[in-house]
This record gives C-alpha cells, structure tokens and sequence, in this order.
C-alpha cells in the first residue's frame, strides 16, 4: 500500500480506490472541505484518534470526511456525501 501525498494531506491511494467506488468522493475533493471557514469538527466516537469533519467541498456538496493527525499531514481515512439529516444539521449550525 502506498502513501499519497497532496500537500497537507495524504492517503492509501488503494483505500482512495475504494472509496471512490464506493462512496463517488475522490480523496482529492474530500480535501477541499478543510476549506469550508463553516466546517464542522467531531471526535471519532469510535476511534478518538480520528475526527470526523462536515462542510462544503470544492463540488458545492456536503462531504462527511473521516481523517486523523499524523505529524504535519492530515490523513484521509473515507469521505462520503452527507446523508439529508447530516447536511440539515451542518446548515443549522452554520446558521448561528
């Protein structure tokens, strides 16, 4: 398994395959929801290791990315497109 690397962030580019696949989110655009200034950020609740991040991407779609910290690089785990519920919470607290 090889490591990516796209600026701050890095991924298993097989993982990034996979997740592609199955979710239609490339790591790539998962990325560009660090640059929604109204991104949200969670705690893993099952991992506390991870954080689980909710905001625009680069598409103009709600993403759900999981990543974790690993020295100076954020580490993309899996990204998928917010579910109505996901996305309704992220716009009432964007609205505050």
């Amino acid at each position: 398994m090889a490591t990516v690397v796209h600026g701050d962030f890095e991924c298993d580019d097989a993982k990034a395959a996979v997740n592609e696949k199955k979710h239609g989110v490339t790591f790539l655009e998962a990325a560009t929801v660090f640059e929604d200034v109204d991104f949200l950020l969670n705690v893993d609740p099952l991992d506390p290791s991870r954080f689980i991040a909710a905001g625009f991407s680069g598409a103009a779609r709600v993403l759900v990315v999981v990543h974790a910290i690993r020295a100076e690089r954020t580490r993309l785990i899996s990204a998928r497109r917010a579910t109505l519920r996901e996305e309704e919470l992220y716009a009432e607290r964007r609205g505050r």
